[in-house]
């Protein structure tokens, strides 16, 4: 069991795998290059593990785990335990924490006035309650966009430079409230960018702010965006963008528009307002009296499924030529009855 230590050298510690601390120790094992499996006290300890592939479980008390550069390796595992504990970049660090787990810890402090860049999974992100990087001119956080992060909780961020919402290769989809994603991407040059699946999609329980002001080319490398699970309606504006997209509404009376390129929008349930935007695109209101709007721009727009004395069109003023095409369900109204004429009477045709 060891009280307080600090490796001057790493060949001072050999054949050694398991460190177990006492009450409130500082452990700083930075020139080590081999992992160790370690447990804190019950107490604050701070705890410095080396480049290898360290198994950090802090225990109890307000704990602080040390990283450098370099030290969170890939199959790094840190437990904050109980506790409200933090983990502390010592220097300029570029760190991706995909690559091992991180559980149990409050807060992330950057480095002081250095540069760090930061990936992250989504629930990993979720998991902290504060990520302050410091007052390095560009700090970067990216968030990988993976799972259902709704029911987590939003942490306060502040000092990021630059905060993304990114994806891998394949196909990525994340489920999160408005507010979770206007939390993550932070700062000038922020954007979302999912990667080259052709099936990557943001599924949002709230309005988010943030997405629905971000310009073209800020979103790429995303196919959907639905809101099919959330409780209230919501507002997804993205007039701003140039691909197209699969947009999905919500049960309740949403506010959707597309953007310029073929948009496929469907409104679900509720009394929607749609706007397709530029494009050729394709819209279905759903359950609910709902009202599409359309501007002329020189594209043709179709609605899939207009009802007959519950949706409505709208035309907003434009500066160019275009189409609506639609389709009809429900029952056409009856045209009024044809008028009956009596015959005059015989006095009156003489």
């Amino acid at each position: 069991m060891v009280r307080s230590s600090t490796s001057t050298s790493n060949g001072q510690i050999v054949n050694i795998e398991t460190v177990t601390l006492a009450t409130a120790v500082t452990l700083n094992l930075s020139n080590q290059t081999e992992g160790f499996t370690i447990t804190g006290s019950g107490s604050s300890d701070t705890i410095t593990g080396g480049t290898g592939a360290d198994t950090i479980s802090a225990g109890g008390g307000n704990d602080t785990i040390n990283l450098a550069d370099g030290q969170f390796t890939s199959g790094e595992s840190i437990d904050g335990g109980s506790g409200s504990d933090t983990i502390v970049l010592t220097n300029a660090a570029t760190i991706d924490f995909t690559t091992g787990s991180v559980t149990g810890v409050e807060t992330l402090s950057g480095s002081v006035g250095l540069i760090d860049q930061l990936t992250m999974s989504a629930s990993q992100w979720a998991g902290f309650t504060t990520i302050n990087l410091g007052t390095g001119s560009a700090n970067a956080l990216n968030v990988v966009a993976s799972g259902d992060i709704s029911g987590l909780g939003t942490p306060v961020v502040s000092n990021i430079t630059i905060g993304n919402l990114t994806g891998t290769g394949g196909n990525d989809t994340i489920t999160l409230t408005g507010a979770q994603l206007d939390a993550i991407i932070q700062g000038a040059g922020v954007g979302i960018s999912l990667g080259a699946g052709s099936g990557d999609t943001i599924n949002l329980t709230s309005t988010s702010t943030d997405l629905n002001t971000l310009g073209d080319g800020s979103i790429t490398g995303v196919e959907a965006i639905s809101a099919s699970t959330a409780a209230a309606g919501v507002q997804i504006l993205l007039g701003n963008q140039s691909e197209a997209l699969t947009i999905t509404g919500s049960a309740s009376a949403d506010t959707i528009t597309g953007g310029a390129g073929a948009d496929t929008i469907n409104g679900g349930g509720g009394a929607d307002l749609i706007r397709g935007g530029a494009g050729n695109d394709s819209l279905t209101g759903g359950a609910g009296a709902d009202q599409f709007r359309f501007q002329s721009n020189g594209n043709t727009d179709t609605v899939t499924d207009f009802a007959v004395g519950s949706d409505k069109i709208g035309f907003l003023e434009g500066t160019g030529t275009g189409a609506v095409n639609y389709s009809t369900s429900g029952t056409p109204a009856a045209p009024p009855p044809r008028p009956q004429i009596s015959p005059l009477p015989q006095q009156l045709r003489q």
